[in-house]
């Protein structure tokens, strides 16, 4: 049996850790890129005028209040649910199809100074996970 062999039997044997994998690597990855974001957002704040800031709305990130949104999350709900419950829209949004599983997505929420990762299995919520930064 080839080493491309046992790795995809792993997997397959393993569904429920690979999904949990996938979790992890999408928080870590959704985390990095938020705390990337929020900096450069700083930065051309910064360099814009102050007409220019009022002509464009600015979320206020800090009143995101990360525990009550991440409370009203609940296994069953659908996307555009969640999305009302938090007051966020879904960013860095992945899909891919699992064997046995179906469809699955995995969307991160961020705002203030957390980030909520919801895994979406057939178009409903399965698992959310949180972190804070």
């Amino acid at each position: 049996m080839s080493d491309q062999q046992k790795q995809r039997n792993w997997f397959a044997r393993h569904k429920v850790l690979t999904v949990i994998l996938a979790l992890v690597v999408v928080c870590i990855i959704g985390g990095a890129a938020g705390g990337s974001s929020k900096t450069d957002t700083k930065k051309d704040t910064a360099n814009t005028s102050p007409a220019k800031e009022e002509a464009k709305p600015t979320p206020a990130p800090a009143q995101w209040d990360i525990e009550a949104a991440y409370a009203k999350i609940n296994n069953g709900m659908t996307k555009a649910q969640v999305e009302e419950a938090t007051g966020q829209k879904s960013s860095g949004c992945t899909e891919s199809q699992i064997q046995y599983v179906g469809k699955t997505e995995i969307c991160s929420y961020s705002g203030g100074k957390g980030i909520i990762t919801v895994t979406y299995t057939q178009d409903v919520v399965s698992s959310k996970a949180k972190g804070t930064f």
